[in-house]
């Protein structure tokens, strides 16, 4: 008898000291599903899941069939005997990988055309707002300090949002293909910066930088088909991997002398860009950096210049002449590959190999001014398809005095 009664008090205490417990069915408003729980009010049902130690909620997906949404600032949970108002600091499951259906309006993502956002709200997690192509307008909380992996992605009907001075990050493909996005501003707050956020913002035309950003992420404003000028502040130190590739409106820009590299396909198919000045700080052109810019006439390189890569600046067209820094040991493959309005270039002695193709497709190149030697000039490795180069009048010992 005294084992079955210790028994029974043994199950009592286990069911006493269970913590934390979603409100019951009979509620209404609070169920338990696998995934955490749910809260229904007026919009719709909201899965939700408890976090930071049970003192605040994140929402994971929502369900409903309104247009007009207005998130939750708090949900109500019960803990032991009590129920608490958890605030909701986070919107969008972690797990979403922005194809799948565990995104925050996956089962409505047509039809949200606005929605507002609670001030408790920090974090808009991955893929919150993943294909809400009709949602025209959103507003972003002040108190948001971290804007997730493909969060706004194809949200065609966007126009633009105000982002808070207390932003910190941006995650990768953030607001890509927001292609009714016109302006942005991205305050100083902002220390992180993902690859491709605007990409293919075809309608975007004004951009605002902050003023620490230390580098153009890869491809952050390819395919902006409409920007025609953009600042970079004198922070910035690279200008990453196709950074601005495709910026078909874009006709000039200033480069700060705070650069050091320009990265592979920074500028590819800027066609409408017509001159480009190059600061003493960079050090590297990389490969394609430049390819396709069919309208640059005017290019100064920099005495820093070390490297120019391969198809640096391929279909340049309508550049007539060209200074090599004395700086320069290396012309990429296809380097200056069908700049067929070249005329004349000086290359110096510094100048040790210049690849294969470099001057393929210079048809008018009538004079090299090679700051060396005859002897020097032959000792150059020259690789195969320059004859362009290599049959134009070579004037040795240029620069120096006879």
């Amino acid at each position: 008898m005294k084992k079955l009664i210790s028994i029974l008090l043994t199950i009592t205490m286990l069911l006493g000291i269970t913590a934390i417990v979603p409100l019951s069915a009979s509620a209404a408003t609070t169920n338990k599903v696998e995934s955490g729980f749910t809260y229904v009010d007026s919009y719709g049902t909201w899965t939700c899941e408890v976090i930071n130690d049970g003192k605040e909620c994140r929402i994971i997906q929502y369900k409903g069939t309104k247009n007009e949404l207005e998130i939750p600032d708090k949900i109500p949970y019960k803990i032991s005997d009590k129920t608490t108002d958890l605030p909701v600091v986070e919107i969008g499951d972690p797990a979403c990988d922005g194809f799948t259906s565990n995104h925050l309006f996956y089962t409505t993502n047509n039809k949200i055309t606005k929605v507002k956002i609670p001030n408790s709200v920090r974090v808009i997690g991955d893929g919150a707002f993943f294909w809400c192509f009709d949602l025209k307008e959103v507003n972003i909380p002040k108190a948001l300090e971290v804007i997730g992996y493909n969060a706004f992605e194809n949200c065609h009907s966007l126009t633009s949002v105000t982002l808070p001075d207390g932003l910190r990050t941006i995650g990768d493909y953030a607001f890509w293909k927001c292609q009714a996005f016109t302006d942005i501003t991205i305050p100083d707050s902002v220390t992180s910066i993902g690859d491709n956020v605007f990409y293919y913002c075809t309608a975007l035309t004004s951009v605002t930088l902050p003023n620490n950003i230390k580098t153009i992420p890869r491809s952050m404003f390819a395919a902006c088909f409409a920007l025609t000028d953009i600042t970079l502040p004198n922070s910035v130190t690279a200008i990453g991997e196709g950074a601005f590739s495709q910026c078909n409106s874009l006709t000039s820009i200033i480069i700060p002398d705070s650069v050091t590299t320009i990265d592979n396909n920074a500028f590819y198919n800027c066609n409408s860009l017509t001159s480009i000045t190059i600061p003493d700080s960079v050090t590297t052109i990389d490969n394609y950096a430049f390819y396709s810019c069919s309208s640059l006439t005017d290019i100064t390189l920099p005495d820093s210049l070390t490297t120019i890569g391969d198809n640096a600046f391929e279909y340049c067209y309508k550049v007539t002449d060209i200074t090599i820094p004395n700086s320069v040991t290396t012309i990429g493959n296809s380097a200056f590959y069908g700049c067929r309005n070249l005329t004349s270039i000086t290359i110096p002695s510094s100048v040790k190999t210049i690849g294969n193709q470099a001057f393929l497709g210079c048809s008018k190149l009538s004079d090299v001014y090679y700051t060396g030697s005859e002897g020097a000039w032959e000792d150059i490795t020259i690789d195969r398809g320059n004859n362009d180069l290599t049959n134009a009048n070579i004037h040795y010992n240029y620069g120096k005095p006879i």
